[in-house]
């Protein structure tokens, strides 16, 4: 009956989708708070997705509406609302699931991921634990409405699912999660502290990102499989996307490269092939990803160099009096 409702809704705004204009009176509605810089970096990420400016007014009226419905919504009959909703095809999915090892499911704030995040665990907790794992609504307000959704849906034990705050806590207990064999969700595309990241390419800009995702992959041998949300052109159905799986690089060649150089270098290259591959699956619909209103602020791209360039670059490392180079600490260029 819900999703009914919500597809009357909707019909009534599919002209939305084909508009061109900034509607301020829209974006007062719906809280969205764009600044001129940053309706531009929306425009960007529309246009980079081959739609129009309307595409990303549509999607934030799908989900205010997919929202006001959860909170008015029982738990089961919230349960019920996201499997009607869900067309994912689950067939990569099989091979995860089948395996002992712990996984990190590597999900951006794409779409309707709250959906998203919900629909596999219903798949999964039955199988192994699960432990969802976020940032606080203390250190992001925005993370309240499915802090919320989520402890509704578990907060009995006997679900099989654990819900953890970014903290020193939650770490260990993500950590300990894994290495137990459980499935971890995990989002990588937030931070708390700039300081603490690294930057990396990343759907045609720069993007500091944290390395923890892959840490505790490589620390607990773990696997991560990338996945994002999409919203359907109906904007009510939802469907997950899945990449391939990730492996952490070898824990032996540790002790040949060297200790914690090899745990950074090992850490970026596996982060790096994460957002690949989120950007890949992301793409479509960058309109629909929560931080596209600030990605595309900076007309800067990621500096490109020529092989030749590169070379002469790497011919200047080893004369810098500050690099000392040695059997016991080589420097590892990939």
């Amino acid at each position: 009956m819900m999703a009914m409702v919500l597809r009357l809704l909707l019909l009534a705004m599919y002209p939305l989708r084909s508009s061109t204009r900034r509607w301020k009176l829209m974006e007062r509605f719906l809280h969205l708070n764009l600044s001129p810089d940053k309706a531009r970096s929306v425009e960007l990420a529309c246009t980079a997705s081959g739609k129009p400016l309307g595409a990303y007014y549509f999607w934030k009226v799908s989900q205010a509406l997919q929202f006001m419905a959860l909170r008015h919504l029982n738990e089961q009959s919230a349960l019920q609302l996201i499997s009607n909703l869900d067309v994912t095809d689950y067939d990569k999915f099989g091979a995860v699931t089948n395996s002992n090892r712990g996984c990190l499911l590597a999900i951006p704030h794409h779409g309707p991921f709250c959906f998203s995040i919900v629909a596999l665990v219903e798949r999964l907790r039955h199988k192994r634990p699960v432990l969802v794992f976020y940032n606080s609504p203390e250190e992001h307000a925005s993370n309240g409405i499915f802090d919320d959704l989520y402890l509704r849906l578990y907060r009995d034990s006997s679900t099989g699912v654990t819900i953890a705050h970014n903290s020193r806590a939650g770490i260990a207990m993500a950590s300990k999660h894994l290495k137990a064999g459980s499935f971890v969700v995990i989002m990588p595309d937030v931070y708390a502290r700039q300081e603490d990241t690294y930057q990396l390419p990343f759907l045609g800009r720069s993007r500091n990102v944290m390395l923890g995702t892959a840490s505790l992959a490589r620390h607990c041998s773990a696997s991560i499989l990338p996945l994002s949300a999409d919203l359907c052109g109906d904007g009510v159905r939802f469907r997950t996307r899945f990449g391939a799986l990730i492996e952490p690089a070898s824990s032996i060649a540790r002790t040949r490269v060297g200790g914690q150089a090899w745990d950074l270098w090992s850490d970026y290259r596996t982060t790096l092939t994460m957002f690949r591959s989120l950007g890949e699956l992301m793409r479509e619909q960058l309109f629909q990803w929560q931080y596209c209103d600030s990605h595309y602020l900076s007309d800067l791209a990621p500096p490109s160099l020529r092989f030749e360039e590169l070379t002469q670059l790497l011919d200047l490392l080893p004369k810098d009096p500050r690099v000392q180079v040695s059997s016991h600490s080589p420097i590892v260029v990939e």
